[in-house]
């Protein structure tokens, strides 16, 4: 990680769209690692999400290879299912398809997720768990 910190909305962008469903998009060299991802957790509980609260949809995005760290994995994948129905990403790169089916593979997040080439194919994918909140 750099030496100093962006603020979380110019590294990413997270909002609810009106479907309602959360749309986070990472910008140019994310590198995720456990502060950042407490940042983010903190921005959906702003946004009325958390244990005890509403779940969403979520469709992650980037401009570019985002990374995440082991730290910020472990951290996910524990409170991932206090936030989620399911949660779809959209690219197309090698490398985070290496990512995601890691992530699926190692981790018991307990939250449908799965990476798709277009935001098309996510969307149809996502709407089928629209109503398991």
């Amino acid at each position: 990680m750099n030496a100093v910190r962006k603020s979380l909305s110019e590294e990413v962008d997270v909002r609810i769209d009106e479907e309602g469903i959360l749309r986070v998009h990472f910008h140019e060299g994310v590198e995720i690692d456990l502060d950042m991802a407490k940042m983010i957790l903190q921005r959906y509980r702003e946004l009325g999400m958390g244990p005890g609260k509403e779940k969403r949809l979520e469709i992650m995005t980037s401009d570019s290879f985002t990374s995440i760290n082991k730290e910020a994995r472990e951290h996910i994948a524990f409170h991932g299912k206090d936030y989620f129905i399911a949660a779809a990403m959209i690219n197309n790169t090698l490398a985070i398809r290496l990512i995601v089916n890691f992530f699926n593979q190692f981790y018991n997040h307990g939250v449908p997720f799965k990476l798709f080439p277009t935001e098309e194919k996510a969307l149809k994918w996502l709407r089928k768990f629209k109503n398991k909140k």
